[in-house]
């Protein structure tokens, strides 16, 4: 509760009276949910002759304050801050794309009522972006880790109390999804490159996130989080929604763990099934909004396949490769290495390093050699930044950066053999063209000295509706 005091106390309020009874309001439907109704909210601050616009400036900096940072980023100094900064752009522009994670996703958008939009962090990094002159891409508007379990739980109480119905509440929980993807596309439809569509769609039980275990140790479409409220077709219809205000933006299908025969078999099948309704949308069209909506011929609902590598060093990349081909020949889209990074199969750091170098060396050959790969994603940005470490449960050394930003001295060296050899790690100078990274740096980077601090601080404080 001490997240939401602290939005109230910094609203300039004129007199202590008037944020007492703000506090009393906002305190008691934090812990009754009903702050996740706008509209209650709404008619509650008119009775008690106050402003209508403070829910909405309270519900938008409860989201940005509450904004869950990727791993390592607390643990950046000023140092390490300036050390990837020179990685960046010392000597030109290292990448020329980096794709929004946290900051674009429903979860860190969208606030605890379905409607009210935080988009501060998300336009500084676009500012940041477009000021350094690269290219942005967002992942992801549907993930199902994404789900609104708060608002859920809002919507589960009005239907005990004979407010809406379980029929209501599925619809206002699509529409809450609706409108995030309309809202993303109306302010950055015309300056973002690339967007995750759909990400991670069939379940992985090697990837389990809290909440959302299907209990099964088998491949299969999900049915929690969205999709217990949102049939394939639905989803395919929120991408129309995002297509028709972003029609010049490449949208990808993105998932993880290609190397498994059995997941790629799902992932593949999954995709044709997207076709299908794609065509039916098409020729049939889907009613949007009251009327009936088609795809126009040049219009896709998915135009690149995206291949999370999270890999550990002993990956069989032959698997890898039969990914690729497979896609190839059954799909015919283009392909994306999304999210790569390669984490140490055990903790001897010596053997570990020399093989995560050669994968490095492999995984840089596949790039060359397919040209139906069009980019590569780095995602751990360093060793003190690694999404592998809390996967693993150890310190993986995933990123192709050391913990100080800088690049990797493989031994033997990465250059190719007709190139010359280099003192120092390669990969990312030959791949150059394709290669991207992840976000989150520099979404800390972006901000000011205060609101680092800022940052910082509230993330030790207590979510205001964690129950």
């Amino acid at each position: 509760m001490f997240l939401v005091e602290s939005v109230i106390d910094e609203l300039g309020l004129k007199t202590d009276e008037e944020k007492e009874k703000i506090k009393s309001i906002y305190l008691a439907g934090a812990r009754d949910l009903s702050v996740c109704d706008k509209q209650k909210m709404l008619k509650v601050l008119n009775e008690n002759g106050l402003s209508p616009e403070i829910h909405e400036t309270i519900m938008r900096d409860l989201k940005t304050k509450d904004f869950t940072a990727k791993e390592g980023i607390l643990d950046l100094d000023a140092t390490k801050v300036r050390g990837l900064y020179s990685h960046l752009f010392e000597n030109g522009n290292k990448y020329d794309r980096v794709t929004f994670d946290n900051v674009a996703k429903y979860s860190g958008y969208v606030s605890a009522d379905g409607e009210t939009y935080a988009t501060d962090k998300m336009e500084k990094m676009q500012r940041f972006c477009e000021a350094h002159g690269m290219k942005t891409k967002i992942n992801a508007l549907m993930f199902y880790a994404d789900f609104p379990k708060v608002y859920e739980q809002s919507l589960d109480n009005r239907v005990k109390n004979g407010e809406i119905t379980e029929q209501d509440k599925k619809e206002l929980i699509k529409k809450s999804l609706f409108d995030y993807v309309r809202d993303i596309g109306k302010r950055y439809g015309d300056r973002v490159e690339s967007v995750d569509i759909f990400n991670e769609l069939i379940y992985d039980p090697v990837m389990k996130e809290e909440g959302f275990d299907e209990q099964t140790p088998e491949y299969q479409y999900r049915s929690q989080g969205w999709h217990k409220y949102l049939s394939l077709e639905d989803m395919c219809k929120m991408a129309v929604i995002a297509r028709k205000q972003m029609p010049n933006v490449k949208f990808t299908y993105n998932d993880m763990n290609w190397t498994d025969p059995e997941k790629r078999k799902q992932i593949i099948g999954l995709l044709k099934d997207i076709k299908q309704v794609e065509e039916k949308f098409r020729t049939e069209g889907v009613e949007i909004d009251g009327r009936v909506v088609k795809l126009g011929e040049n219009e896709s609902l998915v135009d690149s396949i995206g291949f999370e590598a999270h890999l550990m060093t002993d990956v069989d990349l032959e698997q890898m490769e039969q990914a690729f081909n497979d896609v190839t020949s059954e799909i015919g889209l283009p392909i994306e290495i999304t999210e790569l990074d390669v984490a140490h199969s055990s903790d001897n750091y010596e053997l570990e390093s020399k093989r995560q170098g050669k994968v490095f060396e492999k995984i840089m050959r596949m790039v060359k050699e397919h040209p139906e790969i069009t980019s590569l994603t780095i995602w751990s940005q360093s060793d003190i930044c690694s999404f592998m470490d809390k996967k693993i449960g150890r310190k993986s050394y995933a990123s192709v950066l050391d913990s100080d930003f800088r690049e990797k001295d493989f031994e033997p060296t990465l250059s190719l053999e007709d190139k010359p050899k280099s003192s120092e790690c390669a990969f990312i100078e030959e791949c150059r063209g394709k290669v991207k990274t992840g976000d989150e740096v520099l979404s800390f980077y972006a901000e000011s000295e205060s609101q680092k601090q800022e940052h910082i601080n509230d993330k030790k404080r207590e979510d205001p509706f964690k129950r």
